[in-house]
């Protein structure tokens, strides 16, 4: 015994003394079994990992790295004594080393699509799960994958939680991000937004980084297993034999306290114990038992415990049940999640936002009730909401009874709440199909009426009243008519009747009057369910009419078969204008993508495959037709109406066709297939295209004339009042050196207003587009000069000295020479007109493709607001010489318009005016002039 005290204290004695050195360097290997492939010193273990997952692996500032996936690595392989080197890199860098042999072990995520580069070993390391990190301001209701419909949230690009949500059709609710660490700090940068991603990783950088706003919401999503990877299948069972001693020795505990749970800090051992710690050995021998006693039992109730969780997590998801717990001494309540972990806790007030406010007033009450001691009440029907969407109620079946109590009285109330939203749409729907059902039975203009399985009356509708003049219908359901009473009905067997239908002359109904019924038209119809007959429906319908017609036909009988050919021969012209009008039947089946097409039912059905559809279309309708049929692949679409062109051409002429259909539903209410016509409208297009170009000719023809009055209206006026006032001033007495004076205004006005309708006449010619511009090719340097001079003569004054820049030999262009002449002659009298001293000059030059013209003068210019209504079609606030002036260059800026070019026009008040024509044109031969030194 004594030996025993011994050898017990000295083994405790070495575990407190190597506790308390801390841990021996990790790359100093121990004793240990040498793996088969020896790694060695000069050739050691490759590990690489991530570095920028924190905390499982990442770099510290000095380049270190560190984390759990670290600690965990060097401790297994300092207990396997292998010599390593670490190193860190992208994750996706790592995977390829693995896979080239570049390394030997990482730590990897468990993925199929991870099995090319390595093999996994059996044990789970870590678990991936998942978090919401969020302002505390602004709570997040993300409980499920689902509920991120809802949201927009960031997750870290290509991770496994982008690659999970891309899976299940979420890419448009996520916003990737390269960094993940700077989207964190982003959102408690501006209080608001959402990060999806690793909650271990989340807590550690909210607590390196000191986010007080932030808080993290944990979230029902796929967990990830890290497992360790390599392709050493006798380094990977080494690692997992390790691995798991540790786990079951609590050695892996420390590694996790120290990197997952930095809060929890271990108590230490205080300096004086190994001063006493002889002294008590003995104790501590038998406290150490107890305590190994303890922890496997322990370990058995947590196994226990375990089970229990995972049947209740069974129970409940299967159930689809919710669970809370209301704490009558805090009076708060407890949420908890399917895996019966607690979520969150909420005051009467906060919980109240998810359920209807007169349900939760009731629930309440019942809560109060069991408190003060009351029974437990049948389940109820409460209804509840998203936060988010407050006017979307679900419908639960509530059940609360006492789950714990405390000095004899309630302490903990559970409540469980059962789904049972789509049990109430099936109630809602059954609803709406009996009212769709007695609408139907009271709305249609024929008699109905049901008989129950023993042959009585039940039930008649409005039709059958005003028939046969029943004014009190509830009388008439109370006196117990039977079948049997009607005389049409001449069966005494129900169960087996199948049903009759006949004519009746003079119908009665039982125990009334029908005086206007003359030939009725009567059916009834047996409604049987599994084999039983439920009841009888008989339906009648007032022929009489239709009897009184079929008579007077018979008188005509005989003028109807002489019609007859007559009539053939126009059944035959209809079918001639269906076939000319081009109208087929489409069908289009989503199953196996084929449209079918056809002329008539009696014919097989022509079918094109979307590859051919797309084929047969033109480019520009090609991007239509591929969205609307993979819309109605994916059964999106409802009515369709599409016109499109085809490749076809039929007397030179585009195919247009115009397709309207709808979908056809099968009987669980799912789109079957594409039902439509399809029709030639191509006579129907180019007849409306030729109507839009005939209508916008009108529309400039008018506007032709309105723009030609105007120019009447504003540019003839003041010469034509100056002709008529001198020619007036003959009657008024005057000596013959007036009449000399009037003549002379009256020839100069008449000048002015000759040129100003032969611009005027001009204009309209060009603007109802009939000069017509020909161009050819004009050796300009021959031409320039004498239309420069021809329209200076006509306005040159004084001494003013005309100059023409020359530089060209020869420029041989293709223009319309005319027209560029009188351009040229137009901008050259405008100038001289209003140059009284200095010079006018003009110029040209040939450069990269156009003819640019330059008329430059020193006159008295014109000032901005006149500059500005220079192109106006109207402006009655310009005298008569800036109307002509006005009016030339109009037409010299609409000619250089047509033919491609442009015109600009700079001037100042007092210094002159210089105007800059360009035109697009082909040269074909330039020799400019010598220049003489």
């Amino acid at each position: 015994m004594r030996f025993f005290r011994l050898f017990l204290s000295l083994i405790l004695m070495t575990a407190v003394l190597n506790g308390m050195a801390g841990p021996t360097d990790v790359n100093k290997p121990t004793n240990a079994t040498k793996l088969a492939n020896e790694y060695t010193e000069e050739s050691p273990l490759i590990v690489e990992d991530s570095w920028d997952i924190p905390p499982y692996s990442f770099k510290s500032n000095d380049g270190e790295p560190l984390g759990f996936n670290i600690d965990v690595i060097k401790t297994i392989l300092r207990k396997l004594d292998i010599p390593y080197i670490i190193r860190q890199k992208s994750i996706a860098e790592a995977y390829e080393d693995l896979k080239s042999g570049h390394s030997d072990l990482m730590i990897g995520m468990f993925s199929p699509y991870h099995e090319q580069f390595g093999k996994y070993g059996q044990s789970t390391v870590s678990l991936f799960t998942h978090g919401i990190v969020h302002p505390k301001r602004t709570p997040t209701n993300i409980t499920y994958m689902d509920d991120l419909r809802e949201h927009h949230v960031t997750v870290m690009a290509n991770s496994i939680s982008h690659i999970t949500l891309m899976g299940n059709g979420m890419e448009e609710y996520v916003t990737p991000h390269d960094d993940i660490e700077d989207a964190i700090r982003e959102i408690a940068d501006r209080d608001s937004g959402e990060v999806l991603w690793n909650t271990m990783s989340l807590k550690f950088m909210i607590n390196i980084h000191r986010y007080e706003n932030l808080e993290i919401t944990p979230i029902h999503f796929p967990n990830g297993e890290c497992r360790f990877m390599s392709n050493d299948e006798e380094l990977l069972n080494k690692m997992d034999s390790v691995f798991n001693t540790m786990v079951y020795n609590e050695e892996l505990q420390p590694i996790r306290n120290r990197w997952f749970y930095p809060e929890i800090h271990s108590t230490g051992i205080p300096s004086y114990v190994l001063t006493i710690l002889w002294v008590l050995l003995s104790i501590a021998a038998l406290l150490i038992i107890s305590l190994v006693i303890y922890r496997v039992r322990m370990r058995q109730i947590k196994n226990m415990n375990g089970r229990l969780t995972q049947r209740l997590e069974l129970y409940l998801t299967a159930g689809d049940i919710q669970m809370w717990v209301y704490d009558a001494l805090k009076e708060v309540f407890i949420t908890f999640s399917s895996q019966a972990e607690i979520m969150e806790e909420y005051n009467r007030k906060g919980f109240s936002a998810f359920f209807n406010d007169e349900d939760y007033w009731r629930m309440c009450q019942h809560i109060d009730y069991l408190v003060g001691g009351g029974k437990a009440a049948d389940t109820m029907t409460v209804r509840c909401h998203s936060i988010r969407r407050p006017d979307m109620d679900f419908y639960f079946d509530t059940k609360i009874t006492v789950f714990s109590e405390e000095k004899g009285r309630p302490r903990m109330i559970l409540g469980t709440m059962q789904n049972v939203n789509e049990t109430r749409k099936r109630h809602i729907e059954i609803q709406q199909l009996m009212l769709r059902y007695n609408t139907i039975f009271n709305m249609v203009d024929v008699d109905m009426a049901f008989f129950d399985k023993d042959g009585r009356l039940t039930d008649i509708n409005d039709s059958v009243c005003r028939r046969f003049k029943i004014e009190d219908k509830e009388d008439v359901l109370r006196r117990e008519i039977t079948i049997f009473d009607f005389p049409s009905f001449d069966y005494n067997d129900i169960e087996h009747f199948e049903g009759y239908h006949c004519s009746i002359i003079n119908p009665q109904f039982p125990g009334m009057t029908n005086n206007n019924v003359k030939y009725y038209e009567h059916e009834m119809i047996p409604l049987y369910n599994e084999g039983h007959i439920m009841g009888i429906l008989s339906l009648g319908l007032d022929i009489t009419w239709l009897v009184h017609n079929y008579q007077a036909e018979k008188a005509r009988e005989q003028h109807i078969i002489n019609e007859t050919k007559k009539q053939n021969d126009y059944i035959h012209n209809i079918n001639y204008a269906l076939e000319v009008s081009k109208v087929w039947l489409i069908h289009y089946h989503p199953d196996v993508r084929v449209l079918e097409i056809t002329r008539n039912l009696n014919e097989p059905m022509a079918q094109l495959t979307q590859m051919r559809c797309l084929m047969l279309t033109d480019d520009e309708y090609k991007q239509k037709v591929a969205n609307l049929m993979m819309n109605m692949d994916k059964r999106k679409t409802r009515h369709f109406e599409l016109e499109l062109k085809t490749t076809f051409k039929r007397d030179g002429r585009d195919t247009m066709l115009r397709f309207s259909g709808f979908p056809v539903y099968n009987n669980h209410g799912q789109i079957d297939y594409y039902f439509g016509l399809c029709r030639d409208i191509s006579i129907l297009t180019e007849t409306n295209k030729r109507l839009e170009e005939e209508m916008e000719r009108a529309r400039e023809a008018e506007m032709i004339k309105t723009a030609f009055m105007k120019n009447i209206s504003y540019d003839i006026r003041t010469p034509l009042n100056s002709v008529v006032g001198f020619a007036q001033l003959f009657n008024f007495e005057h000596t013959e050196e007036d009449e000399q004076i009037f003549i002379e205004e009256i020839r100069n006005n008449s000048n002015v207003l000759l040129k100003l309708i032969n611009d005027i006449l001009f204009m309209s010619r060009l603007d109802a587009n009939m000069i017509e511009i020909t161009p050819k090719p004009t050796d300009f340097a021959l031409t320039f000069s004498t239309h420069c001079m021809t329209g200076w003569t006509r306005e040159l004054q004084g001494d003013v000295k005309t100059i023409i820049d020359e530089q060209y030999e020869h420029l041989v262009i293709t223009i319309d020479e005319p027209n560029v002449g009188k351009i040229v002659e137009l901008l050259a009298e405008s100038g001289a007109h209003f140059t009284h001293e200095g010079s006018v000059k003009g110029k040209y030059e040939y450069h990269h493709g156009n003819l640019e013209i330059c008329i430059e003068d020193t006159g008295i210019g014109i000032d901005k607001q006149s500059l500005k209504l220079m192109f106006n079609d109207i402006n009655n606030n310009v005298n008569t010489e800036q109307s002509a002036t006005r009016l030339k260059l109009q037409i010299c800026n609409k000619l250089i318009a047509r033919m491609g070019g442009h015109m600009d026009i700079v001037s100042e008040l007092g210094r002159g005016t210089s105007i800059w024509v360009r035109i697009p044109c082909q040269a074909t031969l330039i020799k400019k002039l010598r220049v003489k030194n």
